[in-house]
């Protein structure tokens, strides 16, 4: 609901987006988005330009590769 392949919605569009954040990053941002907001620059400039903090997801670990591995297969 927040993301989309193609268009910004609440959040940034998901296309390209491991041509503008490593794999590391987009992990850490999935699985504490709360604390990469506080120490990362990128994550405190999207919040600076969005206004608004992606939720924590609460994804178990041994569902993020398989949604990354999603992601890169849409275009992300």
């Amino acid at each position: 609901g927040c993301h989309k392949f193609g268009a910004k919605l609440v959040g940034p569009d998901l296309n390209g987006l491991f041509a503008r954040r490593t794999l590391p990053w987009v992990e850490r941002m999935i699985v504490d988005p709360g604390v990469m907001v506080k120490q990362d620059p990128q994550a405190k400039e999207l919040f600076r330009s969005l206004m608004v903090e992606m939720p924590k997801q609460n994804v178990p670990e041994a569902d993020l590769g398989p949604l990354l591995a999603y992601v890169k297969s849409q275009g992300g």
